[in-house]
């Protein structure tokens, strides 16, 4: 039905011969202009390392591979333009285009700039960052802090998140009325009772006796004052406020964002709606965050009883309490306070009392008693000195100091700490106050550890110290000459790798060994 076309050997490409249909057609000459291939590089590289080709490895090409070369085959050129003779005239486009070419090259070529290095002065590098940051000011950062307290406190507190829980947290912290009423660890657990009250109009009467309330927006102003009470006030300045007993301080002060109005403690023999603690807002849609004191008590019982518990526990841990009954070991609980020790904190000073009783909870600490010994000067003279000799350790479970309280007696020994010791500790001025069946029981189960140390024992523990610090001192000078005559550089070259036990044969157990 079409003419085939037949190409002979010789001829260029655009002179064929047709069939004998095609051969009557008129049929014209065109100008014998060449045709300009170019290659398309990064194709032609992805071509050759498809997966699959013919490689010396590989005898053969897979049916996959030879189907996506030939298929992607076209993209091996780039697409070459075929003028055949002038246009009779130039579309909008083409002339749009020659516009864009022309403006284009009328524009003056910029001229290379050499970059600018890098300065490496800390001067100059630090002046640019402060150029670039924007410190807020402090009313930006409490409008941001009061605009986030708002947005959290909105949900519900069975919704909220402990992350959110945690930023409450953190800017409750900054509030200085907050921190008044609330210690840290209280807080911590309150936030997850928060609850935003919204007073929709100005005029409106905000109650406080029955909870602690934090202005977040808004204005509002107190009926009396002092409009908050702690837990140690006096409960004398606090009465019921008329119309007739306002005073001009109570008028002239105003609550702001930031303030807080109510209590924690609840007044005895006075209503929830009382007046008392109370204020009115001036301002519409005025927000308080809530802390209700039932939630306040409650939280407060359950740390009293988490920290009863760490100490009973702490007093079964030590082996003078192991005969004691629980309902005594729990009235002595009551007594102790926590006391974190630094690492190197001298304790107690031989010779002299103690200053509390102490119950190692966490860390260990040395024990040391004073002996005389022979000093060896520079010049090579010798004296006699008082040199401190470490006898023992005491650890987690074991206790200090019971007896030289009780007794009145002065301690036997130094006790410094060798670590960060956490411990349950018993002042003096508490003693009185311990039942005096616990103290008798106290000092019959108490004895001290190190009484039975005596001065020979002391002297043959610093005899072998001081063998031992010499023998130490001995083998670092040799190892360290050594390694300087044979050039070894630990941490670098071949002495850069640390090998393991496993690495060296001579270390490994016998049943390992033959393993290998």
């Amino acid at each position: 039905m079409f003419p085939r076309l037949e190409r002979k050997r010789g001829r260029p490409q655009h002179l064929c011969v047709w069939t004998t249909r095609g051969q009557l057609d008129t049929r014209h000459r065109l100008a014998n202009r060449p045709i300009s291939c170019e290659i398309n590089y990064s194709n032609l590289e992805w071509l050759i390392n498809i997966g699959g080709l013919r490689r010396p490895e590989r005898p053969q090409t897979t049916p996959e591979a030879h189907g996506l070369f030939m298929e992607n085959y076209g993209t091996l050129f780039h697409k070459a333009t075929q003028n055949y003779g002038p246009k009779s005239a130039v579309t909008n486009k083409s002339r749009y285009k020659l516009e864009i070419h022309l403006d284009i090259l009328a524009k003056p070529k910029k001229r290379f700039t050499p970059k600018e290095e890098k300065s490496h002065d800390i001067r100059v590098v630090t002046a640019g960052i402060h150029r670039k940051q924007e410190i807020p000011s402090m009313e930006q950062q409490n409008e941001e802090m009061i605009t986030t307290l708002s947005r959290i406190a909105r949900i519900p507190p069975y919704r909220r998140k402990n992350k959110d829980n945690t930023i409450l947290y953190k800017m409750l912290l900054r509030i200085p009325e907050v921190t008044k009423h609330l210690k840290p660890k209280q807080l911590q657990l309150m936030v997850n009772t928060l609850t935003l009250d919204v007073v929709p109009e100005a005029g409106m009467t905000v109650f406080g006796n029955s909870s602690l309330l934090l202005l977040i927006k808004g204005y509002a102003r107190p009926f009396s004052l002092p409009c908050t009470r702690a837990d140690d006030d006096d409960l004398s300045g606090f009465h019921t406020p008329s119309s007739t007993t306002r005073t001009e301080l109570t008028i002239n002060y105003r609550l702001e964002p930031g303030n807080v109005v109510g209590t924690l403690h609840p007044l005895q023999g006075k209503l929830i709606n009382s007046r008392v603690l109370s204020a009115t807002t001036e301002t519409n849609n005025c927000e308080f965050i809530r802390m209700s004191a039932r939630d306040f008590h409650r939280i407060e019982r359950q740390i009293n009883h988490r920290e009863i518990s760490s100490k009973v526990q702490l007093l079964q841990t030590c082996p003078q309490f192991n005969m004691w009954p629980q309902l005594s070991i729990n009235r002595f609980a009551e007594s102790i306070k926590w006391k974190v020790l630094e690492p190197d904190t001298i304790v107690t000073t031989e010779g002299q009392q103690s200053p509390y009783i102490g119950y190692i909870k966490t860390g260990s600490c040395h024990v040391l008693r004073k002996v005389l010994a022979m000093h060896k000067l520079k010049n090579g003279q010798r004296e006699q000195r008082e040199k401190q000799v470490i006898i023992g350790t005491i650890a987690a479970g074991q206790s200090f100091g019971e007896l030289s309280l009780l007794l009145g007696q002065p301690i036997s020994c130094t006790i410094v700490t060798a670590n960060r010791v956490e411990c349950g500790t018993i002042e003096p001025e508490s003693l009185p106050l311990i039942d005096p069946v616990l103290l008798a029981m106290l000092r019959h189960s108490s004895h001290s550890e190190f009484a039975n140390v005596t001065p020979q024992d002391v002297n043959d523990l610093y005899a072998t110290q001081e063998e031992q610090r010499e023998w130490e001192q001995t083998k670092h000078k040799v190892v360290h000459e050594t390694m300087g005559y044979c050039g070894i550089t630990p941490g670098q070259g071949k002495w850069a790798n640390q090998p393991g036990v496993d690495d060296i044969p001579d270390l490994r157990d016998p049943i390992s060994r033959e393993k290998a």
